[in-house]
C-alpha cells in the first residue's frame, strides 16, 4: 500500500512543480511581455524618469523639508509686516482724531484778540475737561489776597489797604555793588529788590556806570504825609497834588514804588563835593527805560498818561509788576490803570495773552474773577516753570506765568 501510494506523491509533485514552472518566466519574457500589453504603455511611458523621481525623493529629503520651512517663514514675516503697518496706521488715526478740537468746531465760540502786535501768540481755547485732567493746577488764595501782590493799584480812587506788619526789607542790606542807595532806611520787597538786582547789574555791564541811586521806596501813613506837608509848604497846594498823592492814596505803601536819582561827584552847584540829581532817562540813563520791563519795571507816570493817572510825569518814579504784566503794558502802551481793565478781557479757560521776553521766556497772563471767599482755588498752567498771583486791588486777580522758551 505504500509502494502504491508514492508513485502518485511523486506525481503530483511533478506536477504542482510543473504547473510553478509555467507561471514562472524569464525577466526578458515578463518585459516583453509587459511592452506588449497597451495598459503598459499607459502607466510608465517614460521609467527613467520614474526612476529620477524616486532617486530624489529617498536620496535628498532633508532639501524638501527645508524648502517647505522657509516658505513657511517667508508667510509668517510678511503677516507680521501687515498687522505692523496697519497698527501704526490705526494709532496715527486715532491721535489726529483727538486733537482735533471738535466742541470748537461745532460750538460758536470765538477767539477774537483784543490786538495783535507782531510779538504775541494767542493761546488756544481749553475746555474744562481738559484743564482740569492734566493741564492744570490750583493754588488756594483768601479774599484780602486782592489787596496784595505787585499788581495793585493805588491811586487817587483805590486806596493802599494797609498791613500790620509790611513784609518789607533794607535796600542797601540786600543789593549789590551795581548802583547805590541814600540810607540804610530805605526798604523795599524782597521780589523787588532780587528785579532790581538784576536790572543794576545789566546796566553796569553795559555801561560801567555805578551812579544810579535809590532815592525813595516804601512809605508809612506816617512819612507820607510827611513828604506831602513838605511839598505844599515849599512848593503850594498845586504842586502838591500834581507830584505827591496823599496818605493812603500813595503807591509808595505798595513797597513796589522807587524814586531814582544820579549820583555824581565834582564841579557842582552846591556847596560840597557830592549831590544827587534827578533823574531824567536821557544820555546813557535811558537804556533803564528801553528795558526795564524786561526785569518787571514800568514808568509808572509817563508824560502821555497824565490825563489817566492824573499825575505829572515823574522819569524818576518806577514801579514793579513782574516780568509778564511790564511786557503786556510797555507792548500795548498802558498805564497801570489801563493794564487792570485790559487783562480781564483774558481768561484761563478762554483766551490767554501771550507775550515773549528778549531771552526768549514766555509768559501768559489773564484774569482770575475774586469770588470773595477764603480758599479760592486759581488755576495755573502745570508746565507753569514759575508764576506770579497778585490782587488788583479791587475785584481781583491777575496771573503771570513762564510757560516756555521760543529756544527750547
Amino acid at each position: 500500500m505504500q509502494n502504491q501510494n508514492r508513485p502518485n506523491q511523486n506525481q503530483n509533485k511533478n506536477t504542482a512543480n510543473g504547473q510553478q514552472r509555467s507561471r514562472t518566466t524569464s525577466p526578458h519574457q515578463a518585459q516583453n511581455h509587459r511592452s506588449q500589453s497597451p495598459m503598459g504603455n499607459q502607466r510608465n511611458p517614460n521609467p527613467g524618469a520614474r526612476i529620477a523621481a524616486a532617486y530624489t525623493q529617498t536620496a535628498y529629503p532633508h532639501q524638501n523639508r527645508n524648502k517647505r520651512r522657509l516658505k513657511r517663514r517667508k508667510g509668517a514675516v510678511s503677516g507680521f509686516a501687515v498687522v505692523l503697518v496697519v497698527m501704526i496706521f490705526v494709532s496715527l488715526s486715532l491721535l489726529i482724531v483727538r486733537s482735533i478740537d471738535w466742541e470748537y468746531i461745532f460750538s460758536d465760540k470765538t477767539r477774537q484778540p483784543f490786538s495783535n502786535p507782531d510779538n504775541i501768540v494767542y493761546g488756544p481755547y481749553i475746555t474744562e475737561q481738559e484743564h482740569d485732567a492734566y493741564l492744570t493746577k490750583y493754588v488756594t488764595v483768601d479774599a484780602d489776597q486782592i489787596h496784595r501782590g505787585p499788581c495793585i493799584l493805588v491811586n487817587f480812587d483805590v486806596p493802599y489797604i494797609f498791613e500790620e506788619d509790611e513784609d518789607v526789607y533794607s535796600v542797601f542790606k540786600n543789593k549789590t555793588k551795581s548802583y547805590k542807595v541814600t540810607s540804610g532806611s530805605v526798604f523795599l520787597r524782597m521780589e523787588m529788590i532780587n528785579a532790581l538786582n538784576d536790572m543794576m547789574d545789566a546796566f553796569y555791564a553795559k555801561t560801567e556806570n555805578r551812579n544810579i541811586m535809590v532815592n525813595s521806596g516804601f512809605r508809612n501813613a506816617k512819612q507820607q504825609q510827611e513828604v506831602y506837608d513838605s511839598k505844599l509848604q515849599l512848593n503850594g497846594a498845586e504842586y502838591a497834588e500834581k507830584y505827591v498823592q496823599k496818605p493812603g492814596y500813595s503807591e509808595h505803601h505798595t513797597g513796589y514804588a522807587m524814586d531814582l536819582a544820579v549820583y555824581d561827584e565834582g564841579d557842582l552847584e552846591v556847596e560840597g563835593d557830592e549831590a544827587m540829581w534827578t533823574f531824567d532817562g536821557k544820555n546813557e540813563y535811558f537804556w533803564v527805560d528801553q528795558n526795564c520791563d524786561q526785569y518787571g519795571f514800568v514808568l509808572r507816570y509817563s508824560a502821555s498818561k497824565e490825563d489817566v493817572t492824573r499825575i505829572a510825569y515823574e522819569s524818576w518814579h518806577y514801579r514793579y509788576v513782574g516780568i509778564g504784566n511790564a511786557l503786556t503794558m510797555t507792548n500795548m502802551g498802558l498805564s497801570l490803570e489801563e493794564y487792570v481793565n485790559f487783562i480781564k478781557d483774558y481768561s484761563y479757560n478762554g483766551t490767554r495773552y501771550y507775550i515773549t521776553a528778549d531771552n526768549g521766556d514766555i509768559y501768559c497772563t489773564y484774569y482770575v474773577k475774586s469770588n470773595g471767599q477764603d480758599g479760592q482755588k486759581i488755576p495755573i498752567p502745570k508746565t507753569a516753570r514759575s508764576y506770579q498771583i497778585s490782587g488788583n486791588n479791587i475785584d481781583g486777580f491777575i496771573i503771570a506765568a513762564l510757560v516756555g522758551n521760543e529756544q527750547q
